[in-house]
């Protein structure tokens, strides 16, 4: 008679004894590799390493707002613009500096330190967590830079609809026609000729903000890859 194949199957305890070896393996193996991380971090002046880590960063980025106010690679950038984001951004690089030095203390970088106890994953996840911090200024630059590029350029396309006898109706959501007489002509053409000579600077601000912020990301993805990789090298 047909049935099943004769097996011998592992029970539920046999997998389950199997499951919690494997899990001790892997917390002890991350663990020790924890404390081995522990052991560099204190042979090495972390915290010095840190806050002059970040004293560049902000030397950094006070000499790229500084070079951006010298039209960089020959663009002519309005002067008043371009003073006026650059002292906003500067005083946002001042009130984060005062905010990671009140964030900033040796209790924190102890903390950061001891937490590879834990294992050398939760390491990592503090290291992610610590460079999201220190980079936060970074996105929000991005965020400002990219809401005025995109603020100018839906300007742009509206008025260039405008100069050309066209406006977007968002009521029917399509381009209707619309006439213009001479003094409306007038302002339209003022106002894209104004935006125009303003595009430059805005987009200056934006493609050095984007790239930084960028390049943040590339770091934040190297360290979850990382990160992951570690997970994958344990569990498996």
């Amino acid at each position: 008679m047909g049935g099943w194949p004769s097996c011998t199957p592992l029970t539920y305890v046999q997998l389950k004894r199997k499951f919690e070896h494997g899990r001790w393996t892997v917390w002890f193996v991350d663990s020790l590799l924890g404390v081995a991380s522990v052991y560099l971090l204190l042979l090495v002046p972390a915290d010095v390493w840190v806050w002059t880590g970040l004293q560049h960063m902000i030397q950094l980025l006070e000499g790229t707002i500084g070079w951006i106010r010298k039209n960089p690679v020959g663009l002519k950038m309005n002067h008043h613009v371009s003073e006026s984001l650059a002292q906003f951004f500067s005083y946002h690089i001042f009130l984060w500096q005062t905010f990671v030095s009140a964030v900033y203390s040796k209790c924190v970088i102890t903390a950061f330190r001891f937490s590879g106890i834990l294992g050398v994953s939760t390491l990592i996840a503090s290291v992610i967590d610590v460079v999201n911090l220190f980079t936060l200024h970074i996105l929000c630059f991005h965020i400002y830079a990219s809401r005025l590029a995109v603020l100018s350029f839906k300007a742009l396309i509206s008025l260039l609809r405008f100069f050309c006898g066209v406006k977007y109706n968002p009521l029917r959501k399509r381009v209707d026609s619309v006439s213009l007489d001479s003094r409306q002509l007038f302002l339209a053409t003022l106002f894209l000729t104004i935006l125009i000579f303003l595009l430059p600077t805005i987009g200056v601000y934006f493609l050095v903000f984007s790239t930084l912020h960028y390049a943040v990301y590339c770091l934040r993805f190297l360290l979850h890859s990382t990160l992951d990789g570690v997970n994958a090298v344990l569990t498996y």
